[in-house]
């Protein structure tokens, strides 16, 4: 059998066309408006997850005004904060947060003092602070009037400085509020 080169060239030339101006046109207009495989794979573990009840299907419906996370960075007014993901299935990117702080923000501090009324043997207090209180690694409490579920950077109404890495008051911790002698259980 004696094949002609100039027809395997040709041949082999309008494939190799065909194949290119169709990679062209699927990348150009032929995947606007659907999505992409990740996507499709994402959503399906999102609704695996639910069904198996892995995530409750409300963690994803309710507002966030509060946020618990460690000091990352500050910068002026603006403080970053890194907070544990609101749920499994969380957009990576907003693990971090920036808040902004103003004149009308609230800054307070959660001190521990020896006392021999709980069996502790010390109560928390709230103080007032300010922003040359914040430092870098400690933990903060902040609190927001907007949701801020999927918000990279909002303003804060309130901040409350619960000390180092990781010191989160204990479940039956008393905590003292700044104007009185009461002392209240803290509870989750």
């Amino acid at each position: 059998m004696n094949k002609n080169p100039s027809i395997v060239l040709i041949v082999s030339i309008v494939l190799i066309a065909a194949i290119l101006i169709g990679m062209i046109g699927y990348y150009i207009g032929g995947n606007k408006g659907k999505e992409t495989g990740y996507e499709l794979g994402w959503q399906a573990l999102g609704t695996r997850l639910k069904d198996i009840g892995f995530i409750h299907p409300l963690m994803e419906k309710r507002e966030i005004k509060t946020l618990y996370g460690e000091v990352e960075k500050i910068e002026g007014k603006k403080i970053t904060i890194k907070i544990r993901p609101l749920h499994p299935l969380a957009d990576p990117s907003l693990d971090t947060r920036i808040v902004e702080i103003d004149d009308t923000t609230e800054i307070f501090r959660m001190e521990s003092i020896k006392t021999d009324l709980s069996e502790q043997g010390f109560v928390l207090k709230q103080t007032q602070a300010d922003m040359s209180d914040l430092n870098l690694e400690q933990n903060l409490l902040i609190n927001t009037e907007e949701d801020i579920t999927n918000s990279k950077e909002f303003k804060a109404i309130k901040i409350v400085i619960s000390g180092g890495k990781y010191s989160v008051p204990e479940q039956g911790q008393e905590i003292e509020q700044e104007n009185g002698d009461q002392p209240q259980n803290f509870q989750m």
